[in-house]
């Protein structure tokens, strides 16, 4: 069975924070820890926000497995808004109207 890691969850690990280590002990003991891409640009930039030296992170991400997700996976995360009212709008100062 492959563990999902997520951005924050990842974060917690090389960061100094209350639960890194309960969670890198979890880590240690699971071989199949999986991941999105997406990750590797996720971890990085909090990582820089952060002050948390982007080697480490990418020390890290080798003990990772990334994987690339297919369209489908998209579409099922997110599927288009039925709902008018949950439709994007644009933010104040980028709309047709704004001017």
């Amino acid at each position: 069975m492959v563990r999902h890691l997520d951005a924050s969850a990842f974060v917690t690990l090389v960061a100094l924070e209350d639960e890194s280590l309960g969670l890198r002990a979890w880590f240690s003991a699971h071989e199949a820890i999986g991941s999105s891409r997406l990750l590797h640009p996720e971890a990085m930039r909090s990582a820089a926000r952060l002050g948390i030296d982007a080697e480490v992170v990418e020390d890290a991400l080798e003990a990772v497995s990334l994987v690339r997700p297919g369209v489908t996976t998209f579409a099922t995360a997110a599927p288009p808004a039925r709902d008018p009212s949950l439709a994007r709008r644009p933010a104040p100062g980028h709309g047709d109207g704004d001017r």
